[in-house]
């Protein structure tokens, strides 16, 4: 999706709920803290713009950060593990 068309679908969405109303089943953040930089949650600014920030903006699966999340109005996170 375009930014412009984007921007214009959000802008509804806000108009129609104000909080946000989209629960997302998948995100690759937690895998790429864990290989970018093994799980040092120090090392890694929950607010950046991942797009901009190396080696982040090179990876194919870094598709995921919180302003990202908050920008496509994600107000949720499910995740299900499987352990045997």
């Amino acid at each position: 999706m375009t930014g412009g068309c984007w921007s214009s679908v959000t802008g509804r969405i806000k108009r129609l709920s104000p909080t946000p109303p989209i629960v997302k089943p998948h995100n690759d953040l937690p895998w790429n803290i864990r290989k970018f930089v093994h799980n040092q949650l120090g090392r890694f600014n929950f607010s950046d713009d991942l797009r901009l920030v190396e080696p982040w903006s090179k990876s194919n699966w870094s598709h995921t950060d919180l302003p990202r999340l908050k920008e496509g109005l994600v107000g949720g996170q499910v995740s299900r593990q499987l352990f045997i």
